[in-house]
């Protein structure tokens, strides 16, 4: 695959260090120099400064010979536009950023299709939708889903509640009868680790398991942690997110409670939703949190624009009683303090739109990728071809390139997590976990 990305900022530089892993060939355009200047640093791409919609930059990356254009700006129009001009050239997939509510709803400003644009990605949307499923699995910091949910992937801390602490993956494994879940990767300090039987799980380890989702209890019953129920949450930050995040509690049946520091935000906000409490002031105001009950609230979730009033406002909740903190954070050099200082949950608006177009792009055979923050581990969900020479055998036989699992196989309409025994078939959906370097030699085996 070939690929131009208009826009170098985060979103753009992410996106074309995850695609040229996978060993496709990156074009990045941006109108800033300085943007420009660290791609060609720091990465084995090719890079122009220029606009996306100047049809002779266009032709000079070679877009008569693109397969995908990714519109990454922060400016919708344009992002649209350079869609609208790529298609002139026959490229086959064109997918924009585009965070504008107009574009969006029951009356869209008009239908993307007619945008000339195939996939469209609302920044916002993705964020609202990570911290929504953060909140349904409240001991996970990281949530990813496949097949429409029926299968999870969960990211959780091991605590000193943990019961298998010190044990190898192999013992454990006899624990649990009928296992519907596996230990696709362990983060340990600054280390990433994909796991084999003789590997053990120790406190403080942040285990990454994949499961069927009625599989939940199971995981949790590993990880030392329960599984609660979700009742009230908290909310930071009037902002899109928060509002988003807000309809979709309500769509679930929990009143939350926004708070806003911007009285003419707070009106707003009281029209646009209509279950949730909005209150005008800061959620730093220790008097305030602990009016409206903090202590012992479900969820608490920090939304503002201001990265480091999100984390001191998710530490504070913490310090007065809170269950699980979740806080938005832009600066991707703050995702893993956040963690290390006792924020139980981040998200990142940029990983989070790079999650959601790498799901889009992809090639024949792979139907999603999944990126994790702060880990160099890539997920690759394939479709197993007639050719694959593992067809039929065990899969404890198969010379799989590099540290490489298995995560679970979908099957026609059954889903299982595959064991040393299971055997690949044909048409499979295979969910794999690799490390980032080996990305390019994994897929190449598969496809």
């Amino acid at each position: 695959m070939r690929a131009i990305i208009v826009g170098a900022g985060d979103v753009g530089f992410h996106l074309a260090g995850r695609l040229f892993q996978q060993g496709e060939e990156i074009c990045v355009i941006d109108i800033d120099q300085e943007k420009v200047d660290r791609v060609q640093d720091h990465l084995d791409v090719l890079a122009f400064q220029g606009s996306g919609v100047d049809y002779n930059l266009l032709t000079r990356a070679g877009v008569g010979d693109t397969d995908t254009l990714i519109a990454v700006t922060d400016n919708d129009e344009v992002n649209i536009m350079t869609c609208q001009l790529s298609s002139r050239y026959g490229v086959d997939l064109k997918i924009a950023r585009v965070g504008g509510e107009y574009y969006y709803g029951e009356n869209p400003l008009a239908p993307f299709g007619e945008l000339g644009i195939d996939v469209m990605v609302n920044p916002e949307e993705a964020c609202a939708l990570e911290v929504e499923r953060l909140l349904r699995r409240a001991a996970a910091s990281d949530v990813v889903e496949f097949d429409k949910g029926a299968v999870v992937l969960m990211g959780i801390k091991i605590t000193e509640r943990c019961l298998y602490r010190d044990m190898p993956l192999k013992r454990i494994a006899g624990e649990f009868e009928r296992r519907q879940f596996l230990v696709a990767a362990i983060n340990r300090g600054e280390q990433t680790i994909i796991p084999h039987g003789d590997d053990v799980i120790i406190q403080d380890d942040l285990l990454y398991v994949i499961g069927k989702s009625e599989a939940t209890g199971e995981i949790f019953r590993l990880t030392g942690h329960e599984d609660r129920r979700l009742e009230r949450v908290m909310v930071a930050g009037g902002n899109k997110v928060g509002i988003l995040l807000a309809r979709r509690l309500e769509a679930e049946g929990v009143s939350p409670v926004i708070f806003e520091a911007d009285r003419n935000r707070c009106a707003y906000l009281a029209e646009e939703l209509s279950s949730t409490l909005v209150l005008n002031g800061d959620a730093t105001d220790l008097d305030l949190l602990a009016a409206e009950g903090v202590d012992g609230v479900g969820g608490f979730v920090a939304l503002t624009e201001d990265d480091e009033a999100n984390i001191i406002s998710c530490l504070v909740a913490k310090n007065m009683g809170a269950g699980k903190t979740i806080s938005q954070i832009k600066r991707l050099e703050y995702l893993s303090l956040a963690s290390r200082i006792g924020i139980d949950a981040v998200v990142s608006p940029h990983l989070s739109t790079v999650n959601a177009i790498l799901a889009a792009t992809t090639r024949k055979g792979i139907l999603s990728l999944v990126t994790l923050r702060g880990l160099s581990v890539q997920i690759m969900e394939v479709i197993i071809r007639p050719d694959f020479p593992g067809v039929g055998k065990p899969l404890r036989e198969l010379s799989l390139p590099g540290p490489c699992i298995l995560g679970s196989v979908a099957r026609g309409t059954g889903i299982f997590i595959p064991h040393g025994d299971d055997r690949l078939e044909s048409g499979d959906k295979v969910i794999i976990f690799t490390l980032a370097k080996h990305v390019r030699k994994v897929g190449k085996y598969f496809l």
